[in-house]
């Protein structure tokens, strides 16, 4: 499947299935919104924008169902980015030291009670 249709499907998906948890998401689309690229440094860039896009998609569709305006700080927002591609990576199964029951994987505020460091 093309890129851009992958970037369209995944819009879609999340726009119809915000409390989606990890299990249930398709394995296509959880491999498309991960990237495998270390985000580091001061300026935090991220190299792989449609993945940034797709989470910012879900972030505002998130806020959207609560019927609130998103309260993140860009700082914040790309920690949260920062934690939903190891909530990510862990679901795909490339992290294997650590295992997870499946979670709302959209469920950005809950993010802190999973008590997730990025190292």
């Amino acid at each position: 499947m093309a890129t851009n249709q992958l970037y369209q499907k995944s819009i879609d998906y999340i726009s119809n299935n915000i409390n989606v948890s990890t299990a249930e998401i398709p394995k296509q689309l959880l491999e498309y919104w991960y990237t495998p690229e270390e985000i580091t440094g001061s300026s935090k860039q991220v190299s792989n924008l449609n993945c940034f896009f797709i989470f910012q998609h879900a972030l505002e569709t998130y806020y959207k169902t609560l019927g609130k305006e998103i309260d993140r700080s860009p700082i914040e927002r790309i920690g949260l980015f920062e934690q939903l591609q190891l909530i990510i990576r862990v679901a795909l199964g490339k992290e294997e030291a650590v295992k997870i029951n499946p979670i709302n994987l959209f469920d950005f505020d809950n993010y802190s009670k999973l008590n997730i460091t990025i190292l």
